[in-house]
């Protein structure tokens, strides 16, 4: 399944993934009711934005006991690099 651009900070599936920057400082990856919020920094140097998703160890909601795991971080990384190469920016996915 291939991902669409929403609008101009977000990209989603029609499965329910979506994928959307809510602020400068971090972006939010959603899968039908689970979502997590993952920070986010630009390097000035290399005009590289940087998207922290090793960071992930739970999800943010509704259950932030939900352990995200090394399986499911490995997929949320690559919807993330497909999702984001939609969106104006040079994003890298870590």
């Amino acid at each position: 399944m291939r991902f669409y651009k929403i609008n101009e900070g977000g990209a989603g599936r029609d499965d329910g993934i979506v994928v959307q920057i809510k602020h400068a400082d971090y972006l939010e990856y959603r899968e039908g009711e689970l979502a997590v919020d993952l920070s986010i920094g630009y390097d000035r140097l290399t005009r590289q934005i940087y998207v922290y998703a090793s960071d992930a160890t739970h999800w943010s909601r509704p259950d932030p006991s939900v352990v995200i795991t090394a399986t499911k971080k490995f997929e949320i990384i690559k919807n993330l690099e497909e999702a984001l190469a939609l969106l104006k920016g040079n994003y890298v996915v870590n």
